[in-house]
């Protein structure tokens, strides 16, 4: 209960904070270094020049030990969290910056406004922040 609560704060901290330019200026955001993560994974076990099915096999041993990563670091912060509101407190906060829809909305609107212009060359420019791929020859409903 106590966690179902705690990313309840951290939601309520995300809706009206979100992820402050300067935070993201110092030091990024988790989402961003969970993307280079995988990126860097990407690049370096998704080789052209490897067989199909072991560039699979590396692709699921890339989600599994990222997975792996992220659970055994959420065992170790909750092992060490206190109880009670503080615990309730520190569980928000802790999961504050994981939660980031605050920011996805801004990204998605920042696409949904230049498309619903019809400007079709803008709103590839913004889904080119959140994708990691090249968006210059999607149409619109690809966008």
């Amino acid at each position: 209960m106590l966690y179902a609560a705690g990313m309840l704060v951290a939601m309520l901290i995300e809706a009206l904070f979100g992820w402050p330019d300067g935070l993201y200026d110092r030091m990024g955001h988790p989402v961003t270094w969970m993307g280079a993560l995988i990126d860097a994974c990407d690049r370096q076990f998704n080789r052209d020049s490897e067989p199909d099915w072991l560039r699979r096999t590396f692709g699921v041993a890339v989600m599994l030990g990222i997975c792996l990563l992220v659970w055994g670091v959420m065992v170790l912060v909750t092992w060490a969290l206190p109880g009670g509101w503080l615990g309730l407190l520190l569980t928000g906060v802790i999961g504050w910056p994981l939660v980031a829809t605050r920011s996805l909305y801004d990204h998605v609107r920042r696409v949904a406004l230049p498309l619903a212009r019809g400007d079709l060359a803008a709103a590839r420019e913004a889904v080119s922040m959140i994708v990691g791929r090249d968006p210059a020859r999607l149409d619109g409903p690809g966008v």
